[in-house]
């Protein structure tokens, strides 16, 4: 079992806001051979920690990540 800590830094801001500040982040992840996406965590910082991650070194990870807000949820970057 694997621990990687993420800094969100590039993300889309939801199509709509309304002036509403940013609530959250959902962060997805998957391994380079999965086919599915894995909602890794929730979070309402600008980094996250993921957990369950594959230990081996030759395994490399996709995430993509999502602003949500009290009027929308953004599209994936």
């Amino acid at each position: 079992m694997m621990l990687l800590h993420v800094k969100i830094i590039n993300r889309n801001s939801p199509l709509y806001d309304a002036n509403n500040k940013i609530n959250g982040f959902h962060v997805n992840c998957k391994a380079r051979e999965d086919l599915n996406w894995t909602q890794s965590t929730f979070t309402n910082k600008e980094s996250a920690l993921i957990h369950g991650l594959k230990s081996s070194s030759s395994t490399y990870y996709h995430f993509c990540v999502s602003f949500i807000n009290r009027m929308d949820i953004s599209a994936y970057s």
